[in-house]
């Protein structure tokens, strides 16, 4: 009888020592490079804001020229493929079921992807955390390969595709063209994955972290994006 007592109390201490494991291994991010080193030790990743990722007084004429081959893309759409070199080898995801927007956030320029992808390995990250940039003109150019796993969203990073429309939509608003993109290229890859468009499925950057992106003025377009998305799946 004591000799079980015991086993059902060891057995419980177990069990506690697993829960407190498995707490510890969810707060852990998805993906460590969605967030720089110093914020990942201090705690931090939960209080994300886009803007303090990104360099602005680093823009010059090249971060906003046309770049890229465009070619047509898996997407059916004319994509400008850009061929941006990674630091490291990027990881591929295993499931995809929904699609995070976001917008630049420090600058309303109009900046293409090499600049973007500059400043996240200047943030101590593989490169450019995006799948996709929309610029102002509608153009979409290549982040990250549409497969691999982005660095854009704590803790969803890994069944999410990331796509960054050029701007600060907490000043100025998308341009039509933006718009039109958007919602195509949202309706493809929903397509391409068989994700059902919804507002759970499509969201801002702040229905998942606690951050401005993607801005006021885009947030109040994305139910629109998902009801015209559908049209394009």
């Amino acid at each position: 009888m004591k000799r079980n007592e015991m086993t059902r109390r060891d057995f419980l201490k177990s069990l506690i020592k697993i829960s407190a494991g498995a707490a510890i291994f969810s707060m852990i991010p998805s993906a460590v490079e969605a967030t720089t080193l110093n914020e990942f030790k201090s705690g931090k990743r939960l209080h994300f804001d886009d803007t303090r990722i990104k360099f602005p007084n680093e823009i010059n004429v090249n971060d906003e020229a046309v770049i890229g081959e465009e070619i047509l893309g898996a997407e059916g759409l004319a994509i400008r493929e850009t061929y941006l070199q990674f630091t490291k080898e990027l990881n591929y995801r295993s499931r995809t079921d929904g699609i995070v927007i976001h917008h630049v956030g420090n600058t309303d320029r109009n900046v293409n992807s090499a600049a973007i992808h500059r400043w996240h390995i200047n943030n101590g990250w593989k490169g450019i955390g995006y799948h996709y940039i929309i610029r102002k003109d509608g153009t979409i150019e290549r982040g990250r390969p549409l497969e691999t796993v982005g660095a854009h969203c704590y803790n969803q990073n890994e069944h999410t595709v990331g796509i960054c429309v050029i701007g600060n939509f907490e000043l100025a608003k998308p341009t039509q063209a933006q718009f039109r993109t958007a919602e195509k290229l949202i309706g493809a890859i929903c397509g391409l994955y068989e994700i059902i468009p919804n507002d759970e499925t499509i969201v801002g950057h702040k229905y998942y972290n606690r951050t401005a992106c993607p801005g006021t003025y885009l947030q109040q377009w994305v139910p629109d994006i998902i009801r015209n998305a559908k049209k394009f799946c």
